[in-house]
This record gives C-alpha cells, structure tokens and sequence, in this order.
C-alpha cells in the first residue's frame, strides 16, 4: 500500500502579491510544486516575491495590477513560467491591450485565451491612457 503525507495538495492557488511576504512566508512552499492553476488578485506587484508556482499552466488575473518599473509579463514571471502557460484568463476591464499583446508573446503554448469583462471600442482598443 501507498499512502502519501502530503495528500490534498492545492491544485489551486489564490495569489496576493501584498500578502506574499507577511503571511508565513516559507509555510506552503512545499504544497506550491502542485499548483497547476493560479488566481492573481493583486492591486500593486513587488520585486520581492517568494512564492513560485513551478508546475502551473493556467492562470487567470482578476484585477489589472500596477508594476513598479517592469512590465506586467516580467512581474509575472516572477511567480509562474510563462513559457509553460496552456490557459490564460484576463477577467478585468482595465488590463492594457498592450500588455496582452506583450504577455501573450511570452506565452509560446497558449491553448486558450479567455477576455472577460473587456470593452471593445476603439477607445481603449488604440488609446488606453486618458
């Protein structure tokens, strides 16, 4: 028989990147080798990220984020491998296209791509900055 110390591994993780740091930094770095999906629900990245998801290939972003001095694709390739990524999900109205266009280059094995909440216009389609 086998029987597994570590048997309700998160498949799932919700990630705060103004919480990384505070909340017990080194207590589930063990669990974050199964994450296979990430939830980013950040309002201001930082450089000093400790949390890494190895093994995730989806991700979904549920607010646009502001990055101090990188762009939005390097902060994020802080905490997942881009490179990797079958599924990407953008579920706010604000994310630049810009920025899509950048992630999406990053993200050479993208099965899926999935908008929500996006307005198509021209507006914010060719001048996202007012």
């Amino acid at each position: 028989m086998f029987y597994s110390t570590n048997r309700y591994r998160r498949q799932d993780y919700t990630f705060y990147w103004e919480l990384a740091d505070k909340i017990c930094p080194h207590a589930e770095e063990n669990n974050l080798n199964s994450v296979k999906h990430v939830h980013v629900c950040s309002k201001r990245a930082n450089k000093s990220c400790v949390k890494y998801f190895p093994n995730a290939t989806q991700l979904s972003i549920k607010r646009y984020f502001e990055t101090l001095d990188d762009s939005i694709s390097t902060s994020l390739s802080r905490i997942v491998p881009l490179q990797q990524l079958t599924k990407l999900v953008i579920e706010c109205y604000n994310f630049p296209w810009e920025e899509i266009v950048k992630l999406l280059c990053f993200t050479p094995n993208l099965d899926a791509l999935k908008l929500d909440f996006m307005k198509f216009n021209e507006n914010n389609i060719f001048n996202d900055k007012k």
